[in-house]
This record gives structure tokens, C-alpha cells and sequence, in this order.
């Protein structure tokens, strides 16, 4: 009898990728100025405070116009065009409804923002396939902090021992080791796309667990 019963995503470049400076470069920006507008936004002290559910999209983008008032135009066009910051992986969810097929429960746990995920996730065609999910906006926590691992386990009634945790962010993988749930580190989408194609064919033991 194997030892995983439930898997547990992460969403931003695992089950979705986004095109942040992309998205300006839309509008007429240079590759270079919109990449650098992209990381004032998004690497701004700010961004964590939408997952918490502290700040909305408006008030964020009011925010960052006063930081960096020569952005201000790119910055509201950014926070008011969701939908174009989004990028699909449909080979991703594919591998993902194989894996609920064969049994695993299916779970995301997300550092995300509420309006953003209405936009982003909601629509996806792999919603209605999750058994659920936990968003850090919800819980007012951020991964790695251990409270949000903790919800999603008593929220759903998981054994910490038969979870994995797929996540970009290494430290958020360790985050959830320290309750006793397995992780795999995502480094690339080709990365993630085999780590499922092996889970599928030959099962946990194929898994590449963080140590």
C-alpha cells in the first residue's frame, strides 16, 4: 500500500505561470523597462500584503504610484488587467486528472490574493476537480509560516504522512517538512511535468523528495 493518498500544489509556476513584464511589453514597453517595472511591482514589500488579504488591487496600486510616481500609468494598467498577467499550462492539469484517476486526492495550497484568484484560478478548468484548497488571503498567513500548513491539514482532515507538497519556493517545501509533510521542490516546468509522468507511471517512490 503506498504512502501517498494526497497531493498537495502550490499554484503560481506550478499549476499556473505568469507573465508579469510580458504583460507591459503589451502596452508598448521596452523588454527592459518593463521588466523593471514588473519587479518594482511584484517585489515590492506591498505584494504580500494582497495575499494576506490586507490590501486590495486598487489600494496596492495607489500605494506603488507614490513610491514611483513616473510608473504611475504602467503600475494602474498592471493592477487593472488581471487576466493578462496569467499564463496556462494545460499539460500540467492534464498529468493532474490522471492523478486524481488513479486515486490521489488533489489539493492546492497558494499564497494569493482574493481577487486574483477569482480571476486566475477560478475559471481554470481543473477547479472543479480539486478536493480543495486553502488560500493564504482566507487565513490572513503566508507560506513558510507553519499556521498555514497546519489549516489546510485540520481543514481537511489530512495525515501529514501521506501528503507531498509541490512548490517553487524551496523554503516553502521546508515549511511543511517541519509538520511531516513530504515536498518536492519545483525547479522548471519540464521539471514538474516529468516528476508527474514518473509519479503516474511507476508511483511516490520515483518522487524526487527534498532531504
Amino acid at each position: 500500500m503506498s504512502w501517498l493518498k494526497n497531493i498537495v500544489f502550490d499554484m503560481g509556476d506550478v499549476l499556473l505561470e505568469y507573465r508579469w513584464a510580458e504583460a507591459l511589453t503589451d502596452i508598448g514597453e521596452t523588454k527592459e523597462e518593463a521588466a523593471r517595472i514588473a519587479r518594482e511591482i511584484v517585489n515590492s514589500r506591498l505584494w504580500p500584503l494582497m495575499d494576506l488579504g490586507i490590501l486590495s488591487l486598487r489600494e496596492n496600486a495607489e500605494k506603488l504610484s507614490v513610491l514611483y510616481p513616473e510608473d504611475r500609468e504602467q503600475i494602474h494598467w498592471f493592477f487593472s488587467h488581471p487576466e493578462r498577467l496569467c499564463v496556462t499550462r494545460p499539460e500540467v492539469w492534464e498529468k493532474v486528472y490522471r492523478l486524481k484517476e488513479q486515486g490521489y486526492k488533489i489539493y492546492v495550497l497558494s499564497n494569493y490574493c482574493s481577487e486574483l484568484w477569482r480571476v486566475h484560478v477560478e475559471p481554470q478548468p481543473f477547479y472543479d476537480k480539486l478536493d480543495g484548497f486553502l488560500v493564504s488571503c482566507e487565513v490572513h498567513r503566508l507560506k513558510p509560516d507553519e499556521a498555514i500548513y497546519r489549516s489546510l491539514l485540520e481543514r481537511f482532515r489530512l495525515d501529514p504522512a501521506a501528503c507531498c507538497f509541490l512548490d517553487d519556493r524551496e523554503e516553502n517545501v521546508r515549511g511543511g517538512m517541519k509538520l511531516g509533510i513530504a515536498g518536492v521542490h519545483v525547479i522548471s516546468r519540464t521539471f514538474l511535468n516529468d516528476t508527474l509522468e514518473k509519479l503516474l507511471q511507476d508511483g511516490p517512490e520515483t518522487l524526487p523528495l527534498l532531504q
